[in-house]
């Protein structure tokens, strides 16, 4: 909870600073508990605030939209290889419950990638 006022006083703050990103489409993305918090402040913030979300999460998790309307889109990123936490069939179960809730999601699986030194380039 704290943390969302933090984030919407950063948020406000670069509007007035930038006020030609208030018409540039916004995009969340959060991993793990980020996921999570991301999805709360898109729920707790000003409708239709964000485009989209992309939420690297490990379903099942609990999340009830109060206002479907303006709720964004959710990506749920994942890694096949995962088979714990967010294996394919948790995403799917994530996924149906959004839908049940009439939000459209999509999921995109992340293959390996090798390390190399030029990962980072």
């Amino acid at each position: 909870e704290l943390d969302l006022g933090h984030v919407e006083l950063v948020h406000n703050s670069l509007l007035r600073r930038h006020s030609s990103w208030r018409t540039l489409p916004r995009y969340a993305v959060g991993a793990s508990s980020g996921g999570m918090f991301v999805a709360h402040y898109a729920q707790a913030g000003p409708p239709k605030f964000f485009s989209a979300l992309a939420m690297y999460v490990a379903p099942p998790f609990d999340l009830h939209v109060d206002d479907k309307s303006s709720f964004p889109p959710v990506i749920f990123v994942y890694m096949p290889l995962d088979t714990k936490f967010a294996s394919q069939a948790n995403i799917e179960s994530g996924m149906r419950r959004l839908a049940a809730q009439k939000i459209p999601t999509k999921a995109l699986a992340c293959g390996p990638k090798s390390m190399t030194e030029l990962f980072v380039e």
